[in-house]
């Protein structure tokens, strides 16, 4: 059974992501979260999209973002794995225009299941932080 809800370590690819990233050395983990944070040209697949709002809540929670769990994010921002400076924070940023930008599954779905409302709610707390 998959996991799925509006917080953005609550689906699983995000929680994927939290793996790759626990399974990788220290000095690529940076990379890694920049990498999930390009996303690539034209339409945007839900996968993407959710490993981009994951990256983008660590890359907050670098920045101030109060994030407790889960605790394997916690303990990655905690390490300083996460980037923290400018050129990544507005990756991040363009990273969520784009998912919820008019090509992207992740808005599609949320809308079809009439809580875009509460999932963009949850991704302006996190640009609050970039």
């Amino acid at each position: 059974m998959g996991a799925w809800g509006s917080g953005p370590f609550e689906n699983d690819d995000a929680l994927d992501l939290l793996i790759k990233l626990r399974d990788t050395t220290a000095e690529n983990q940076p990379r890694q979260i920049r990498l999930a944070l390009t996303l690539p040209e034209g339409y945007v697949q839900v996968s993407a999209s959710s490993e981009a709002v994951a990256a983008a809540a660590l890359v907050a929670a670098a920045n101030g973002m109060l994030l407790q769990e889960p605790a394997e994010a916690a303990e990655l921002v905690r390490s300083g794995a996460v980037p923290a400076g400018d050129e990544v924070r507005q990756l991040a940023g363009a990273a969520l225009s784009r998912v919820t930008g008019n090509e992207s599954e992740w808005r599609e779905l949320w809308d079809e299941a009439g809580l875009l409302t509460e999932a963009t709610s949850i991704l302006d707390q996190i640009l609050a932080h970039l």
